[in-house]
């Protein structure tokens, strides 16, 4: 049964590896996006198909993007796109000093591309990621 599944149990494991390194996804608090004290960033920032400009009014929006904020030293920062489009969108990834995105995530791709380990990210060296339509992108931050 596991050989028969194995991309799914790859991808499952990887999910949870991910979720793993990222204490910040479980939270004992509401998130407020307020500014962290000494992070100089919000905990959570609303996106749409570009930086701080959530289509919230829009009944017709089918892409919500945010990025959170580490917890951890260690931690890297997250960044989330969730395209439920018929379309395809070039979607601007926010800018963090100091900080370059690495593709974690991408279920779009095929098995083996679609969620990366840290060691095999790549950093995206474009401003734009084109977000495949009903996919979800995950990015992680590093140093640049």
């Amino acid at each position: 049964m596991a050989a028969q599944n194995a991309d799914m149990l790859r991808f499952v494991q990887q999910m949870i590896a991910l979720r793993k390194r990222h204490p910040s996804i479980m939270r004992r608090r509401f998130l407020t996006g307020k500014v962290i004290e000494g992070k100089g960033m919000a905990d959570i920032s609303w996106h749409g198909i570009q930086p701080n400009n959530p289509q919230w009014n829009d009944p017709e929006a089918r892409l919500l993007a945010f990025t959170l904020a580490s917890r951890e030293v260690h931690e890297p920062d997250l960044h989330i796109v969730m395209n439920m489009s018929d379309e395809n969108a070039a979607v601007e990834l926010p800018v963090i000093s100091g900080k370059k995105w690495c593709l974690a995530l991408d279920t779009s791709l095929p098995s083996f591309q679609d969620i990366l380990s840290p060691q095999d990210q790549k950093p995206v060296n474009s401003p734009l990621y084109l977000v495949n339509n009903k996919t979800v992108v995950v990015f992680e931050n590093g140093h640049a």
